[in-house]
């Protein structure tokens, strides 16, 4: 979601998103979306951000199908928005 988000922003807004380093990125867009007022988009990506690196950081954390369902409809959430705000 962070790459079409990032795609989406770049080619609604001709800017590009840099960042020195590749985990700078998700903090980056995150900004970007607030700045540009889309406020929703980014709060979900914000989320999905903390579920994803819950899942793969979080060893004692147990990562069941409710968890992965929720974030994969989360996912969905996101691009719907995307493609409704940053066409």
């Amino acid at each position: 979601m962070f790459l079409e988000a990032r795609e989406r922003i770049q080619n609604t807004t001709g800017e590009k998103i840099v960042v020195n380093t590749g985990a700078e990125i998700h903090g980056a867009v995150i900004d970007k979306l607030k700045e540009l007022r889309h406020d929703s988009i980014s709060d979900k990506l914000f989320q999905l951000r903390r579920w994803r690196n819950c899942a793969d950081y979080n060893l004692t954390k147990t990562i069941d199908q409710s968890f992965a369902t929720k974030s994969l409809q989360l996912a969905r959430d996101i691009y719907n928005l995307l493609l409704g705000e940053l066409p």
